[in-house]
């Protein structure tokens, strides 16, 4: 098999000079076209009347296809002050954004919000990049129209829109270990509606380790165990567009997802050996977004009117099985667990422009969740809670160069119903119920010191709400719950600079300080051994961004990014944070041989991390280096091909999961 990839990968190299018909992609293009832009939330587009006040890193649909960038987590590490993590025992992966995990960043679907409701976490790898138009993400400084628990910042999923008359897109691929992947995507666009829908599927039967990888007890090397994904996701989107402001649209997303949970393999004699599979990881999203222009279209006076209703489903199944057989469920440690959840939703969003020079917009957010969850033969309990958030921003224009934006919201937690069972007597009752709330206010600067320079600063005091399981979660008999948590909170500093370099390219160097209190840890042997999370935490995450992007010569482009980033645990310096590298550094190399192929050449050093609390085993540092190529071969068909981890670097995010070694592509594209 592997033969058969490198045979392929040369012949796709060697073939560049049949065909050279079509000029190199340019950066956005064609990409800006297919944007959902009523699904933006800091609209970046130009829309009728939108504003731009928040500076934002965005990862394009040109990107994704040539990068090989399948799902959204290995997509995001390539930005500055984003470090790709993977939770092993749940073989779930995240990414952390300056220090904050994505309770603290959450994550959206155009605008709507798609992290799970009992932890408030999302694994990042069940969300696959086919239908999407870019990726954004703040950081910070973020808008508080992204509605409550954007402490960190924001992720936000930007979906496909058609443009043309008829449109088509279809591809699919192969790679080594047995895996697959196909996508097709089809659309109209007629003036007065679009409609658009796709269907898409990625399969990998396993995952290669590396050949200098030890073999342990409980895993001998080769394919890597019990490490199979399948993800399929649906998408149909319907749009009326009645005139040039006004646009309505409904969209229905369905995901279905199965993985299994690759076991421990690592040095530490606690490392837990847990024999996991999730048969279910389903989401199924359907939600109506509008936007309509009161008023005259010529006139400061307008206001622009959005609003997003959502209805979220999670369903989710775990088996932990007895041995590495997965065939039977007879000791304590086994079970079946079973989440069925629920988010409903509405925004509803007003924004004029009638104050000269001011753009001031209102929002209001509400959001139901309801989680419901049962081992095999227990009843089903229920938590449930109401949040509501209102808020202002406005970007004042003070001068032609200088703008400033300022933004308050508040927001309301009502805990409307939570259960506990008691796994003795089987029964349910009732946890004691408490409301909370929390103020959110935030101030930044945007001073352009010439067409090619801008120097921005901003200070936001952002705030969490405790998760359900940080409340009512017993941890497997380990804990004790804390219905009363109040929300953590922390201000984010950041100072950035930013410069075009004529035409051979850009930069930008910035750098944050955050300062959170009340953070939610972990306390051990509150009562005997049990521990507890609690309101005890003070940390100080800071640390520096440099990107560069540059065109060397008119057929090679080159840039990268470094980030450096110190989390401090003042409260207790002992207890290391875990998952995220003090540094990293991303490079990479685009080549355009001739006008009908592009060569891409990537490198990602990330230095160690802690992987326990003590820092006692730690994931050690690595490289790795991946090398792609993408050619057009028609008019409308297109081949990429490349080598992932190209040196085959044994390595991992979390001591004890190691991560793909070498891995081998081969995609073809059909499209208008």
């Amino acid at each position: 098999m592997k033969k058969l990839f490198i045979t392929m990968f040369a012949v796709c190299l060697l073939s560049i000079g049949i065909y050279s018909q079509t000029t190199p992609p340019s950066a956005g293009s064609k990409d800006s076209l297919k944007i959902f832009y009523l699904g933006e939330i800091v609209v970046t587009g130009t829309v009728e009347n939108a504003t731009s006040p928040f500076q934002q890193d965005n990862i394009s649909k040109s990107e994704l296809e040539s990068n090989h960038l399948l799902d959204a987590s290995h997509a995001l590490k390539f930005l500055p002050g984003l470090s790709l993590s993977s939770v092993g025992g749940r073989n779930e992966s995240m990414v952390y954004v300056r220090g904050y995990d994505l309770r603290q960043v959450p994550v959206f679907i155009d605008g709507i919000p798609e992290y799970v409701p009992y932890d408030g976490y999302v694994d990042l790898a069940r969300f696959t990049t086919f239908d999407l138009s870019e990726i954004t993400v703040t950081k910070g400084f973020s808008s508080v129209l992204y509605g409550p628990n954007a402490m960190g910042g924001a992720i936000n999923l930007v979906s496909r829109k058609p443009t043309a008359k008829y449109e088509y897109d279809l591809s699919s691929g192969i790679m080594n270990t047995g895996g697959y992947d196909y996508a097709i995507n089809l659309g109209t666009n007629q003036g007065l509606y679009y409609l658009t829908g796709s269907a898409s599927k990625l399969r990998q039967n396993s995952y290669p380790l590396s050949k200098s990888f030890a073999p342990t007890s409980t895993e001998n090397g080769g394919e890597r165990d019990n490490s199979y994904r399948n993800d399929t996701k649906y998408n149909l989107k319907a749009g009326y567009t009645p005139n040039a402001t006004d646009e309505y649209s409904f969209t229905y997303i369905n995901q279905q997802g199965e993985k299994g949970n690759p076991v421990y393999t690592g040095n530490n004699p606690n490392g837990t050996i847990r024999y996991w599979q999730w048969p279910d990881w389903d989401k199924f999203s359907e939600y109506f977004i509008s936007q309509t222009l009161i008023g005259d279209k010529a006139s400061n006076d307008n206001v622009l009117l959005k609003t997003r209703f959502f209805h979220d489903k999670f369903k989710n199944t775990l088996f932990a099985y007895d041995n590495a057989s997965y065939n039977t469920q007879l000791k304590k440690s086994s079970f079946q667990s079973y989440y069925d959840d629920d988010t409903w939703g509405s925004v509803i969003e007003a924004s004029s422009g009638m104050i000269t020079d001011n753009h001031l917009t209102f929002a209001t957010h509400w959001k139901e969740d309801i989680h419901r969850e049962h081992n095999l033969g227990e009843p089903i309990r229920t938590v449930s809670d109401a949040t509501i958030s209102a808020g202002m921003e406005d970007a004042y224009h003070a001068t032609s160069q200088l703008t400033f934006v300022g933004g308050l919201s508040y927001d309301f937690r009502k805990e409307l119903e939570a259960q506990n069972y008691d796994s003795k007597s089987k029964t349910i009752s009732d946890f004691q119920l408490d409301n909370t709330h929390a103020l959110n206010a935030q101030l930044g600067g945007y001073f352009n010191l010439s067409e090619e320079r801008q120097l921005s600063f901003s200070i936001a005091r952002k705030t969490r709400f405790a998760t359900m399981k940080d409340r009512y979660s017993y941890k497997l008999g380990t804990a004790l719950p804390n219905p009363s948590l109040i929300p953590e909170q922390a201000i984010n500093y950041d100072l950035a600079y930013q410069e075009i370099l004529s035409t051979i390219g850009k930069y930008k160097v910035s750098v944050f300080y955050n300062d959170l209190n009340n953070v939610i840890q972990q306390v051990s042997n509150v009562q005997g051994n049990l521990s507890q999370m609690q309101n005890l935490g003070k940390a100080h995450y800071y640390g520096s961004e440099l990107e560069l992007d540059t065109r060397i010569l008119s057929i090679v482009s080159a840039g990268g990014n470094y980030t450096f980033l110190k989390r401090e645990n003042i409260s207790n310096p002992g207890v290391k944070f875990l998952d995220t590298p003090e540094h990293k550094i991303v490079l990479y190399l685009n080549v355009f041989p001739i006008s009908a192929m592009e060569v891409v050449a990537s490198t990602e050093y990330n230095s160690a991390r802690y992987s326990t609390s003590d820092g006692t085993y730690p994931a050690g540092p690595f490289a790795v280096f991946n090398l792609g190529a993408s050619l057009n071969l028609f008019r409308m068909f297109k081949l990429d091909a490349g080598i992932q981890n190209l040196f085959d670097r044994n390595y991992s995010l979390t001591e004890g999961y190691p991560e793909p070694g070498r891995t081998f592509y081969l995609t073809l594209h059909f499209q208008n």
